[in-house]
C-alpha cells in the first residue's frame, strides 16, 4: 500500500516549499514564529484559499463552502483568509500562539501592547523600520522631538513639534500631546522595546540593548 499526496503550489505554479524563494515557512517557532506563520497564510491570494482550507483545515467541507461563499461576497474583508489563518497557526503552535500573534498583528492596527513581550514585537522588525539604542541612554532619558527626528519619522524637530501638538504621535500606541515628553526606560512596551508611530501607518521599532 502506499499513500501519495499533490505537490502544494502557488498560484503560478511554483513548489510552495523552504526552498523556494520567498515562501519560506517552517512548523518549528524558531524558525518561523507564531506571528509570521500567521501572516504567511494570512498573505494567502483569494484564488488558493479555498484549495487551502480544504487541504489543512479539520473543518467540514460544508463549513468551507459556507465559508467560501461568505468570503466570495466581500474578498476585501479578507474572511477566508483569516479563517485559514487562525486554523493552521492554532493546529500547529496552540490556542496561546494564535492569541499572541492575533495581539501581535494587532499592533499594526493601532492595538493594545499589553501583555505582549520581545517575542511578540521581534518578527514586526520584518516589516517595520527598527533602530537599536543602549539601556544607558534610555535611562538617562531621550526627548521624544530629538527621537523623532533622529529616526527619521519626522524630518526635523520642528516638523516633530507640530505633529505631536496636533494629535499624530503615537506611544506603544498611545496617542502622545506633550512636546516635552521624555523617553525613559519606563517608556517600554516590553523587556526591551518601545514602538512610536507617526500618523496613522508610520511605525518605527525601538530596541534597548
Amino acid at each position: 500500500y502506499g499513500m501519495t499526496a499533490p505537490l502544494l503550489l502557488d498560484e503560478h505554479g511554483n513548489k510552495m516549499g523552504k526552498t523556494a524563494a520567498g515562501t519560506r515557512v517552517w512548523l518549528d517557532p524558531d524558525k518561523t514564529s507564531p506571528y509570521a506563520f500567521y501572516q504567511y497564510w494570512l498573505n494567502t491570494t483569494d484564488s488558493d484559499v479555498e484549495r487551502f482550507l480544504k487541504i489543512f483545515s479539520w473543518r467540514t467541507l460544508a463549513e468551507i463552502n459556507a465559508l467560501c461563499e461568505h468570503h466570495n461576497e466581500a474578498p476585501h474583508k479578507r474572511i477566508g483568509q483569516k479563517a485559514l489563518a487562525d486554523d493552521l497557526t492554532r493546529w500547529v503552535h496552540g490556542d496561546e500562539a494564535l492569541e499572541r500573534a492575533l495581539a501581535a498583528s494587532a499592533v499594526m492596527f493601532g492595538g493594545s501592547l499589553e501583555k505582549l513581550t520581545d517575542a511578540d514585537l521581534v518578527p514586526l522588525q520584518a516589516d517595520v523600520p527598527s533602530t537599536s539604542m543602549t539601556r544607558a541612554a534610555l535611562s538617562q532619558g531621550l526627548g521624544l522631538v530629538e527621537v523623532l527626528a533622529e529616526i527619521g519619522l519626522c524630518k526635523s524637530k520642528g516638523e516633530a513639534r507640530r505633529l505631536i501638538s496636533g494629535g499624530g504621535v503615537y506611544l506603544n500606541n498611545i496617542k502622545v500631546d506633550d512636546t516635552s515628553l521624555v523617553l525613559t526606560l519606563a517608556s517600554l512596551a516590553t523587556e526591551s522595546m518601545l514602538i512610536l508611530r507617526a500618523g496613522k501607518k508610520k511605525y518605527h521599532l525601538i530596541q534597548v540593548s
